[in-house]
């Protein structure tokens, strides 16, 4: 009885007797077992030796793990469990060379305030600071630094001469030939300066000429006239009307049709706001009924509306590929707000989870459990706080939000972006008046240059052929090149019509400062740079939520990833030819994956020592890689 009474005083086995309560989610102790404490009656004291051991095995084997590990307390398994994987986690949360430095999930994308390139490059010089030709005026100034600089020279050669005659008297002979020589190396240099100046010594100034802007402006011209000639020669030769056009037909058929199925599509999207609306009531959890209900929303989104589209209706060729581009961009979209939101949500749930144990169980933890709980609580706070410190998580789950967010130019959400003080109208004007007009140019390139030749193609793939294989494949490569011009004039217009022109005018008038659309793509040397660059929006949604994502949730190496996102890039892919043809034939799918072909050959020494000979062969295969692809859809 004694012992009884002394245990009663002894603050270890108080803290001990605590955690081993007879509460199913606690250990029993296998220890003390016939010790009351004052508080506890008869029936709620700890269980006998033999029955404890009987119904708490896995907590005696997590016990033994934890003396194993050096622990003075007993953690239950569901703790030890937990602290195991917030262990294996902490791993990758910090920088390998700075571990006090955290690893946002958000930091692989970042939105600044920068123009779009056409912009800062030819449009916002061409309307601010041109003033004409320029190049006379320099001429004029380098003429006048040439002739200062030869007096100079003059000059300065008299007192050099009498310089080096008094040091010739006073040093030796060797110091002489040591003088002779740094002269000779200097006078060298400065001749090849000179030569790389273009044997101007004055101050290495270079001629300015705004040559992109004149150029910029004829090239529209041109264009334009071009336009403006097929179309007069049309309407004079068809009786003074344009509505026989195929390309008139495609683009103003039914519309209040497809309209109201967009619209229907679009508001489908909600469902993922609704889903984050039921986890922020508690109705339900995130980690399980959130995270299935959307994926299967998901899953079933593009396999349900594809039939709708591509076979209820009868559409023609051009809505079917707006439909299918259409619905993978609300996917994108839904995808990334969904899983942004996910995220968060076990951001908060971890950092509820460990802030209470810590608070709970802060004496009874030892220092390593203590210190994991502890960086979990900082890294889940660094993660809330990372894009903003108002606490606006999970305020932003709104149906007005995720509006808004579909409105931005941009396929990665996060709770706010950089944005402009004021809508400039004049610049929504320019916009819209590029968008009008490239949609013409493209309309007259599509209806004159490559609907004859898509026409030929047809005939040659329902004709059959006779005389052997040679006159089949002269014919083929004459439809071929028939088909590059009028396809890669289409394929630049397409590419400024939707990133420059429209992306900019939408950004415009919803205040998106990140005008950062695309790089300058044509001056790439290999494949995998113009796959970054050409498309920036698109690369940034591949980047954190296929490529980083599959190697949080796979497991995937960098090359696995890398492999894993041009293998789903090419499939949707695919799937938009086969919206447009209806039928399967796989050649953009291997024109896809042969990037990595083309990629290992951009990388080898020989090209990598000549990027302006690697610039051609990209620019050879933009040009010509599409209308090989198109032909042999058309033909095969």
């Amino acid at each position: 009885m004694t012992e009884a009474k002394d245990l009663l005083h002894d603050e270890q086995f108080l803290k001990i007797q605590q955690l081993n309560s007879a509460e199913p989610n606690k250990r029993h102790s296998v220890t003390y077992d016939n010790v009351i404490l004052p508080q506890e009656s008869a029936e709620g004291s700890p269980l006998s030796s033999t029955a404890s051991l009987e119904e708490s095995k896995a907590g005696e084997v997590v016990t033994a793990v934890a003396a194993e590990q050096g622990e003075e307390f007993p953690v239950d398994a569901r703790m030890q469990k937990y602290v195991s994987h917030l262990k294996n986690k902490s791993r990758c949360r910090v920088y390998r060379k700075d571990a006090s430095k955290y690893v946002s999930f958000f930091g692989d994308v970042k939105f600044d305030p920068r123009p779009t390139l056409l912009d800062s490059a030819i449009n916002t010089p061409f309307q601010t600071t041109f003033k004409g030709p320029v190049l006379e005026k320099q001429l004029k100034g380098l003429q006048q630094a040439r002739s200062g600089s030869d007096s100079d020279s003059g000059s300065g050669s008299k007192s050099r001469s009498k310089s080096r005659s008094k040091s010739k008297s006073k040093s030796k002979s060797k110091s002489k030939s040591k003088s002779k020589s740094k002269s000779k190396s200097k006078s060298k240099s400065k001749s090849a300066v000179m030569a790389l100046a273009g044997a101007d010594p004055a101050a290495g100034q270079k001629l300015d000429s705004n040559f992109s802007g004149g150029v910029y402006v004829f090239a529209w011209m041109f264009l334009g006239w071009i336009a403006i000639r097929c179309c007069t020669d049309y309407y004079a030769s068809n009786g003074g009307t344009f509505r026989k056009l195929e390309i008139v037909q495609y683009m103003t058929s039914d519309l209040f049709t497809i309209a109201m199925l967009d619209l229907a599509m679009f508001l489908s999207t909600f469902f993922v706001v609704f889903v984050h609306w039921l986890v922020k009531l508690k109705v339900i959890n995130w980690k399980w009924t959130g995270f299935v209900a959307v994926s299967v929303f998901e899953l079933a989104y593009i396999p349900v509306t594809f039939p709708i589209y591509v076979y209820y209706f009868d559409f023609n060729w051009v809505t079917r590929i707006f439909f299918f581009l259409h619905s993978v961009v609300f996917l994108m979209k839904t995808h990334s707000f969904a899983f942004y939101n996910g995220y968060l949500w076990d951001m908060k749930h971890e950092l509820e989870f460990s802030s209470n144990t810590l608070h709970k169980y802060k004496e009874s933890l030892s220092p390593e459990t203590r210190e994991i709980l502890q960086k979990s609580c900082d890294f889940c706070l660094f993660e809330l706080n990372y894009q903003t410190k108002d606490n606006d998580f999970p305020n932003n789950i709104s149906c007005s939000n995720f509006f808004m967010f579909c409105l931005f130019p941009v396929l990665v959400y996060q709770i706010n972006y950089p944005r402009t003080s004021h809508i400039r109208w004049r610049y929504v004007l320019e916009k819209a008046c590029a968008i009008i007009g490239t949609i013409f140019l493209m309309m007259v390139t599509a209806q004159f240059f490559m609907h004859p030749v898509a026409m030929r193609c047809i005939e040659f793939h329902n004709t059959p052929t006779f005389g052997g294989w040679f006159p089949t494949v002269k014919k083929w490569l004459h439809l071929l090149f028939d088909m590059i011009p009028g396809f890669a004039l289409l394929y630049m217009l397409t590419f400024y019509m939707i990133w420059d022109a429209l992306l900019n005018c939408v950004a415009e008038l919803t205040r998106f400062a990140d005008r950062y659309f695309y790089g300058d793509w044509w001056n790439c040397v290999s494949f995998d740079e113009f796959s970054r660059i050409w498309n920036v929006p698109v690369h940034k949604f591949l980047l954190r939520h296929v490529y980083h994502s599959s190697m949080a949730a796979l497991n995937l190496t960098k090359t696995q990833a890398t492999l894993f996102t041009f293998f789903l890039s090419a499939v949707f892919h695919e799937m938009a030819m086969f919206a447009i043809f209806k039928r399967v034939r796989g050649y953009l799918f291997v024109f896809q994956l042969s990037q990595f072909i083309w990629t290992a050959l951009s990388n080898t020494k020989f090209l990598r020592a000549r990027p302006q000979l690697s610039n051609v062969v990209f620019s050879f295969g933009v040009c010509s890689g599409p209308s090989i692809i198109m032909t042999l859809y058309l033909t095969m």
